[in-house]
């Protein structure tokens, strides 16, 4: 009998002759673990492989992401994958990345999930619908919810510019006990030692690639790029002193608790060469404010746009249309949500907010109380007076409202 486990003390995968099992989805080791599981495969000289997953109590976007891409590049070059039934397949966690068919799909459901993406309208789809998201998750600090924008939409981008591949594959994560977003991109395509290797400056190593790549400013091609994502969003996890972990080709580069560390043995897939694999993996703290890295910088101004600046209205406000957020206004849930989005834009701006009840007729007292009456409990009357403006709503709406809030107030 063919059988053999790696990392017997957490027992994260094991082989039987042509089926590898996953065990445990809860750490970035699980990769490395995988990709030496599917050498030892390689070694039997079978064409047809079997993924099981046994039944892992916890998953996090540095497993499922990097392991889903690894299955969908071995797809693509001819292996014959039959993966078991599992829920975590049938959710969309792992081994079954969603895909960009429909720009209906609910923010409550972009979560959690394994998405593939291959162009810039799908990153600008997925990252407006995690940031809403996220937005509505709780209550971040000052910069954190600007910061994550940019920094996914940096990264994702860098899949399209330069990976040579058609596809990357992503997963969020908001971990509100650790307070914390986890963020994961993985591709595979041609790695960043062999991107760098035609700039003006190659890299001497694929750690040495890694390490440049953060560095301001640099970059394959200037025509492309200015080479300040890797940098800008390094930039953004130093100063919140959050995780963040580069992996691509042999190489590694880690910082973890105000330190960087970097090696040269990770496993490589070594199926395709043309298949170097980058991983990008952070983690921010969503309780410290973030100043973005481009106020530091003498040199670099992106054309960034902020969520704010782009919802304000032409008088300057904030404009908070309630039709076009997802949930509803039947529940005390969809309530919390939004006040968690519209207690975000408090923390980020100082410009009045608009919450606009056009083409809304009906809503419930849970809703109001939810939305309104706690929120006016959580910042004050004279201060929710100063910058929320209630707008368009029906008489029905009206009575409810004044109803909620006249209740909440009393239990002050």
């Amino acid at each position: 009998m063919h059988t053999t486990s790696f990392n017997k003390k957490n027992a994260n995968v094991t082989t039987k002759y042509s089926t590898i099992t996953l065990h445990n989805l809860n750490h970035s080791q699980v990769v490395s673990d995988f990709i030496t599981a599917l050498s030892c495969f390689r070694s039997i000289k079978s064409r047809r492989l079997t993924i099981a997953i046994d039944k892992p109590d916890k998953y996090f976007p540095n497993a499922c992401v990097p392991i889903t891409g690894i299955v969908e590049c071995l797809k693509r070059d001819g292996l014959d994958i039959e993966i078991t039934n599992h829920p975590l397949v049938e959710d969309n966690i792992i081994l079954n990345p969603l895909r960009f068919n429909s720009s209906a799909i609910p923010t409550a459901h972009v979560m959690n999930k394994v998405w593939e993406f291959t162009d810039s309208n799908d990153i600008n789809f997925l990252v407006t619908k995690l940031i809403t998201s996220i937005a509505q998750s709780g209550s971040f600090a000052r910069g954190a919810l600007d910061s994550l924008e940019w920094s996914m939409n940096e990264v994702m981008d860098n899949v399209i510019q330069h990976s040579e591949v058609d596809r990357g594959f992503v997963m969020c994560q908001v971990h509100t006990s650790a307070k914390h977003v986890a963020f994961c991109v993985f591709d595979y395509g041609i790695g960043i030692y062999e991107s760098l290797r035609r700039s003006n400056i190659p890299p001497s190593s694929p750690v040495d690639a890694i390490t440049s790549s953060i560095q301001e400013g640099v970059t394959r091609d200037k025509n492309i790029g200015q080479g300040n994502g890797l940098w800008g969003m390094h930039q953004i996890v130093v100063n919140n002193e959050g995780r963040l972990s580069i992996i691509s080709d042999s190489a590694t580069y880690f910082f973890v608790r105000g330190k960087a560390h970097t090696s040269s043995n990770i496993p490589i897939l070594s199926y395709n060469k043309k298949h170097r694999n980058t991983t990008v993996d952070f983690q921010l703290d969503i309780d410290k404010e973030i100043v973005l890295p481009w106020k530091q910088s003498t040199i670099y101004t992106p054309p960034f746009q902020s969520r704010m600046e782009l919802l304000e209205n032409g008088s300057g406000a904030i404009l908070f249309k309630l039709a076009e957020k997802q949930g509803g206004t039947g529940t005390r849930q969809s309530g919390a949500m939004l006040r968690n989005e519209i207690h975000n834009i408090l923390i980020e701006t100082d410009k009045p907010i608009e919450v606009d009840f056009s083409n809304i007729s009906v809503i419930s007292s849970s809703f109001a109380d939810e939305l309104i009456g706690k929120l006016i409990s959580n910042i004050g009357f004279s201060r929710f007076s100063q910058y929320i403006r209630i707008t368009n709503c029906n008489q029905f709406i009206n009575d409810v409202i004044d109803r909620s809030v006249v209740q909440r107030l009393k239990t002050l």
